[in-house]
């Protein structure tokens, strides 16, 4: 069943599709519906599947990715309809306020026991099945063979009825509900408690079909090749309907599902029909019922225009998928393997289809916004390959379509650099997996060429950049927790490095910092040592080598450091985060080598990641702080003395794992990026405003565990920035970039 749900719509232009990897489902799903299921405010998905009559729900993550249920732990997300699915063939699912005014509910038409099942939810994204013998109320019987059913609501009651139409019986059942119990009720001023409809209805819709307010349905007949609309007389809140009038569609078309929507504006709906050409498969056909007007009676007129739509249209909906205030149409075609999308072209008319491949024999299709501030976004059911396949909405994309670039087998820290002077942006990744270090070099249009693999120590946590040798070309540092050592790859200029130089230091390091902590000219390195609480200071020899000088103590568990003058002396100082106290600490360097006693700032829950710069552009560097176990960021600002302002804290998605800073929208001002690792397995964006504050986050969907990420110019242009992040759990760099014409306020592809 086609469902639109379109909560924040930002308008944008459409480009298309990206489509996300498919999520598997009971045998043969036919329909599916979008909804809050639970309290967390993301759109879930509700799939039902005709093969062993239940229900998969998939509760979101907010970013365009789904949960995938776990049946054994909560069997209330994988709900049983019924237990002899061959005779009771659920075919439909709608949500609604059926028997909480808390909780979306469900409800599923179940064709061959000729009744209705309604699923109360529990609010947490479970459902419970109801007992038909002590609530006769939750399975109503309906006529012969219901096909399809659509909610809406009625006047004076705060619960949702229920339309169904029956093939067998040529006719259409209203449910009316009584504080969550169901019983069928006089539909229609001449027919009585049924509506008489056209020969084999097989799908309704409700719509405001003649502009009064009321709620009308709309029925695609099979057997007469033609749609029924009911206008709803308003006599009662159960809806009392007139007779129907009918509507042709074109001659040999055989109708198989039926949308309403604002195809040419106006406040009255107009009507998407799907069909089949002749009553045959491969000869797909979309018929447009636009609303004109009404007659002199008071009924709505229709003209029709006809689209080819594939080979074998199942299921359409209807809903704006460029944000232009013209609603588009979506189309799952059951004999091609695909969805068609045909967008409005503003005059009524729809654009010819574009395609987009889904999994074997697509039988359903809904759309619903799954990522804040985007356009919607649709969700497909294929009956043949019984999983569900999602397409992320590029409409408002701040980032084209993911791409990922092989990097070892557990990538965990990248940075960024042109290393053969092409002008291209390169990337470094360092392979805690493979004991290695993977070398990306940049390549036209925003690509890498294919990673080449260079040996360090056993388990390489951390890289970093800085000229090593002083002959001006990017080498590469490597801490190496598995044996206590710090490797230097000495960069050779064209994109090669050499062998690795090992500096042996005794204790498990971890992050790395550069800078110049004395007087001399070669650049040194301060080590995080999250096993005794320490900073290492290790002084750099010229050669890519390094000796030992000191240990300075810190907090719990230093999980990161970076260097930079936050007293404006002039001296290289060190803040450190500590993720096992909580807090971050600020040396002060003395120029010599040393740092006086850290100052102490207390911030969130585990803070793992740092990043500084100057973000409100007072002369002062601040410090950018991501809390993992908070999912939040958050930001000190820098007094200029070496003290910070008390933390801000911007909330990004999940476990943010790691953080940079650079423009990534073009306006000038620093923006915040985080991978984040805790689940949601995305990337978290906030835009700078200039002044030190952020907008609220956009997060980017990924997958495979993202555990670091930089930004550069990849595609070659000098603003706006790219973004790349190394996937731990998939094996991979992904790449996202910019497109050439930024939205004012980005959102992801």
């Amino acid at each position: 069943m086609g469902v639109v749900l379109q909560p924040g719509k930002t308008a944008a232009t459409f480009n298309g599709f990206t489509i996300a990897p498919a999520y598997s489902t009971a045998p043969i799903p036919v329909a599916e519906v979008f909804g809050q299921f639970n309290s967390d405010q993301y759109m879930d998905l509700a799939v039902v599947s005709s093969g062993e009559g239940e229900i998969s729900i998939f509760l979101g993550n907010g970013n365009g990715t789904f949960q995938t249920p776990n049946c054994s732990k909560k069997p209330g997300l994988c709900p049983i309809v019924s237990t002899n699915p061959t005779s009771q063939h659920p075919v439909s699912i709608v949500a609604g306020h059926f028997v909480s005014l808390s909780t979306l509910d469900l409800a599923v038409v179940n064709a061959g026991s000729d009744n209705v099942t309604v699923l109360q939810g529990n609010g947490d994204g479970t459902f419970k099945v109801p007992n038909c013998g002590t609530t006769p109320g939750l399975c109503p019987s309906v006529g012969v063979a219901p096909m399809s059913l659509a909610a809406f609501s009625v006047p004076g009651s705060s619960y949702q009825a229920l339309a169904v139409v029956n093939a067998g019986s040529n006719s259409l059942t209203l449910l009316e509900n009584v504080q969550g119990s169901f019983t069928p009720v006089t539909c229609s001023t001449v027919t009585g408690l049924t509506c008489t409809v056209g020969s084999n209805p097989v799908s309704v819709v409700a719509g405001n079909f003649n502009g009064d307010g009321n709620t009308d349905l709309a029925v695609a007949n099979a057997g007469s090749n033609n749609v029924s609309v009911l206008i709803n007389t308003g006599q009662s809140s159960g809806g009392v309907f007139q007779a129907a009038l009918t509507y042709g569609i074109g001659t040999g078309q055989t109708p198989i599902f039926i949308a309403a929507g604002q195809i040419g504006g106006g406040s009255a709906n107009s009507l998407v029909v799907a069909s089949l050409r002749g009553g045959t498969a491969n000869a797909g056909n979309l018929t447009a019922l636009l609303n004109t007007g009404n007659n002199s009676q008071g009924n709505p007129v229709f003209t029709t225009t006809n689209y080819a739509a594939g080979l074998y249209p199942q299921s359409v909906a209807v809903v704006d998928l460029n944000g232009d205030g013209q609603s588009d149409v979506a189309v799952a075609d059951g004999g091609g393997n695909q969805v068609q999308v045909l967008l409005n072209s503003g005059s009524g008319s729809l654009n010819p289809p574009e395609s987009y491949s889904v999994g074997s024999a697509p039988a359903s299709v809904a759309a619903a916004v799954l990522i804040a501030g985007g356009q919607p976004d649709l969700a497909v059911a294929n009956s043949n390959s019984s999983t569900v396949s999602i397409l992320i909405n590029n409409g408002s994309g701040a980032f084209a379509s993911a791409l990922p670039y092989g990097a070892g087998t557990t990538p965990v820290s990248m940075v960024t650099r042109d290393f053969n002077g092409d002008g291209l942006p390169d990337v470094a990744v360092a392979d805690i997996g493979g004991n290695d270090v993977t070398v990306l070099l940049g390549a036209a249009g925003g690509s890498f060429q294919t990673g080449v693999n260079y040996a360090v120590g056993l388990g390489p946590s951390f890289i970093l950049i800085g000229d090593f040798n002083g002959d001006g070309k990017p080498d590469l540092a490597v801490s190496d927790s598995g044996d206590d050592t710090v490797d230097v790859l000495l960069g050779n200029g064209d994109g090669t490095f050499q062998t690795a130089k090992t500096t042996v230091l005794g204790q498990t390091p971890g992050v790395l910092a550069a800078g110049f902590f004395n007087t001399g000219s070669n650049l040194d390195l301060a080590v995080a040592n999250p096993a005794n609480n320490s900073i290492s200071i290790l002084l750099g020899n010229g050669d890519g080598t390094f000796t030992f000088f000191a240990n300075d103590s810190v907090g719990s568990n230093p999980s990161f450091v970076v260097a930079g003058d936050f007293n404006n002396n002039g001296n290289t100082d060190l803040a450190v985060a500590n993720a096992g106290s909580n807090t971050v600490d600020v040396l002060l360097g003395n120029g010599n080598g040393t740092f006086e006693t850290p100052t102490v700032v207390g911030v969130g829950e585990t803070p793992v990641s740092l990043a500084t710069a100057d973000l409100n552009n007072d002369g002062n560097l601040d410090l950018v702080v991501a809390d993992y176990n908070d999912g939040n960021v958050r930001v000190l600002g820098g007094n200029g003395n070496g003290t910070f302002q008390p933390g801000k804290p911007y909330g990004a998605d999940t476990g943010p794992a790691y953080v940079t800073i650079a423009d990534v929208n073009g306006d000038g001002f620093l923006d915040i990026v985080t991978a984040n690792s805790g689940g949601g397995y995305d990337v978290s964006v906030l835009l700078g405003t200039g002044t030190g504050s952020f907008s609220p986050t956009v997060n980017c969907p990924l997958g495979g565990n993202p555990s670091a990420v930089v930004t550069g110019y990849f595609n070659g242009s000098t603003n706006p920035a790219d973004v790349a992040v190394a996937n731990q759990s998939g094996n991979n760099v992904t790449l996202l970039i910019q497109p050439s014409t930024l939205p004012p306020v980005p959102t992801c592809q």
